[in-house]
Order: structure tokens, then sequence, then C-alpha cells
């Protein structure tokens, strides 16, 4: 296999990758053709993308390393010659693959020395070109992407837009409903559309219209899965990587139950399950509920104080329910004879879900609710269980 010169920092480990010019995927390993390198970042930081003798290069992060034909979001970089490119903040563990279509252009992978500031939240995101034209109150904006705190880069995907009513059912327990808000926010819409998940695919970008004030008018839901803090890696108890306990010693003890399960009471159930771990042996806090290292509490601190929060059973029925909706991803998951029927639609390849999340909603002593994009329903679970997280956030 030929690959191009590639120096790999002290920090980063090297595999080979190949493209598979019939099936038209990249494929970690030695075998087929191309030039590529595959990258696992073992120190976090910003990096920079350094190609010589021009062609076309492409820098897509790998979501996990046992599916190396499934991307999450992908920057792309056009015939960078002799030149560098820059690429958004990595957490350690992150893996991105750094593809070239010329076979005489040479990269370079090194740690950048330009950034300091480490971009929060979602850290592969798109730079986009804000645009200067107002949102009308007439449109429906669910499926736009959304700019959540205004400072140039793709945040989520719009599922619900509150200058509409809307209600509707997901699954056999999900249900939810908005109707129409008054004193909505303004906005602003980009000019041009920009594709930063397949699922959702090419999409303009809506963002608050400086020194806007009201009331939010969308619910977005995060592009990636939220992984700060989390199970770093699958060991001899099954806790795979990328998931959370609700809260594990709570288990059996949550009672009175605090959260709600509708549309609209995510970022407040949020808040109290923060207090409330926060609180742990104490009398405001659930009793003998110690804290553990490994609680989704304890990690969505920060990002709660910046706005995100974990969605509420309402607000993942409703995320479910307009993106199954779409024709390109029906779901036929049904009931029958007291077993579900395991069929998930594409919802994991297309839109870059896991399989299992957590919603902020209670239920009962032993349980919080949580969506099943295996199954395609809402499903309570035991609190000490493991599962992915995924941020909401209104604007």
């Amino acid at each position: 296999m030929d690959i191009p010169t590639a120096y790999a920092a002290q920090d980063m480990t090297f595999t080979p990758a190949t493209f598979n010019t019939t099936e038209k995927k990249w494929t970690v390993g030695d075998t087929g053709s191309g030039y590529a390198a595959y990258y696992t970042i073992q120190e976090a930081g910003y990096y920079q993308i350094i190609v010589e003798n021009g062609g076309m290069t492409y820098v897509m992060k790998a979501q996990d390393e046992k599916i190396p034909n499934t991307y999450m979001n992908f920057q792309e970089t056009e015939n960078i010659e002799n030149t560098s490119s820059e690429i958004e903040y990595l957490e350690q563990g992150d893996k991105i693959l750094i593809m070239n279509s010329t076979p005489n252009s040479n990269f370079y992978i090194r740690k950048s020395n330009t950034n300091t500031t480490k971009k929060e939240c979602i850290k592969w995101r798109t730079k986009y070109k804000k645009g200067t034209e107002e949102i009308t109150s007439t449109n429906d904006y669910r499926g736009y992407y959304a700019d959540v705190d205004s400072d140039g880069y793709v945040d989520g995907i719009i599922y619900a837009d509150l200058a509409h009513s809307e209600s509707g059912e997901w699954g056999t327990n999900g249900t939810y409903s908005y109707s129409v808000q008054t004193g909505l926010k303004e906005y602003t819409i980009s000019s041009d559309t920009y594709k930063e998940n397949e699922g959702y695919g090419e999409q303009k970008v809506i963002t608050l219209k400086p020194g806007s004030t009201g009331n939010s008018r969308f619910y977005v839901m995060a592009l990636e899965n939220y992984k700060e803090g989390s199970f770093e890696a699958e060991n001899d108890n099954g806790y795979e990587s990328g998931t959370y306990y609700w809260y594990k010693e709570a288990s059996g003890n949550m009672d009175p139950i605090i959260t709600s399960e509708d549309f609209g009471e995510g970022k407040e159930n949020t808040r109290k399950m923060i207090a409330k771990w926060n609180a742990a042996g104490t009398s405001e806090g659930y009793l003998d509920s110690p804290q553990d290292d490994h609680d989704i509490w304890k990690h969505i601190q920060i990002e709660y104080g910046k706005g995100w929060y974990i969605p509420s059973l309402g607000e993942w029925t409703a995320f479910a329910d307009y993106f199954s909706s779409k024709e390109e991803n029906k779901l036929t998951s049904n009931y029958e004879s007291g077993s579900y029927v395991a069929n998930s639609g594409n919802y994991n390849s297309l839109y870059g879900l896991s399989n299992y999340y957590w919603s902020s909603s209670q239920y009962g002593t032993y349980l919080a609710w949580s969506a099943d994009f295996t199954f395609g329903y809402l499903n309570d679970y035991f609190v000490d269980f493991n599962y992915f997280v995924r941020l909401g956030a209104t604007f």
C-alpha cells in the first residue's frame, strides 16, 4: 500500500487507512488503495494539518474504531498547497482520518501553538458565514442547523419551533405537545447551506439576531454525544466507552420524584438533579445516595451553566417523532405479543445516534426514562446502569 509521507507527533498514534473504490468507503487496514492516515489523539489540544504538493485533502472525525466506515461530522479543505489547515479542539482518545486524493500530496500533523482556548460542548464544528436576512414567523424551521451561542459555529439541529404548535408521539411511551409562544426573540439565517451531518442533510444555519431579547423560539439537539468524564473504555463490567450512570447510588432512594416528563422541562429537570447530586449526604439530597464519579450530574454542570441540559422524556419524543417522520427514515418498530420488534430504521447510521440515551426524567424510585434507538421507543431503566448522553439547548 502506497501511503503518503506522514509524521505523527509524539502524542498521536498512527495507523494506515485505505479507500475501497467500489464501495466508496474508508477502512482502517493494509489492503486496497488510497492515501490516508488514521490517528488516535493521546493528548488533548488543537492540531494542524500541513499539506505539501496540492491535491484535495479531507479531514474526518471517526466515530468509533470498531466501525471504521462510520464517521461523525466532517470538515473538508480543498486544494491545500504548501500550507496548513487547523482543526478543532480534540479530546484525548478522539480519532481522526486524514485523506489525500493525490498520491503526491504529503501531509503532516502537529500540535497547534496558535490556539489555547478550548471549544466547549461541541468539539468538531464547521465555521459558517453568517447572514443578515431575518427569519419569518410563518415558516417552521425544524431541521435547520443552529448556532446557539452566536460564535459562528454550528452547534446542533432544531427539532421544535415555538412559533408553531405541535403534538405527537413516538414509540409506545412517548407523547409531547407544545403551543405557539409570543414575545419570541428575533433571528437571522445564513445565506449558504451547510452539511454538518449526513442524515440532517444540507441546511442553512439560524442564529440569534444581535441585541435581540424575548422568549426562546427553538429547541436544539446537539450533533454529538457528550463524553466529558464518561467511561473511557469497556471494562469487565461492560461499561461502554462514552456512557454514564444516571445516578448510581440513588437507585431505590429517589423519593419523592422531583422531575417532569413533559416537553419543555429538560432544563429544569437538569437543574433539580444537579442540586440533588451536589447535596448528597445532606437533608437536601436523596437519603443514602452518595456520589459516584461516573454519575452524569457531576459532569454536566459546566455545560448546564452555558445553557445545555439533558432533554426530558417529552423533548426526546419530539426530536424522535420529527426525524422519524422523514420519508428516508420511517421507523417500523411496534409492540407485538408483549415484546418489541427491533427495527430502528436508519437512525443509527443516518443520524449518527447511539443505541440508548438518558433523559432527565425520573420514573419511580429506581428508574429513569431513556430513548431507545435500537427498538424505537421510550424505555424506563435502572439509574445504576450506563447509557449515552446527548445535550439539548434552547435559544
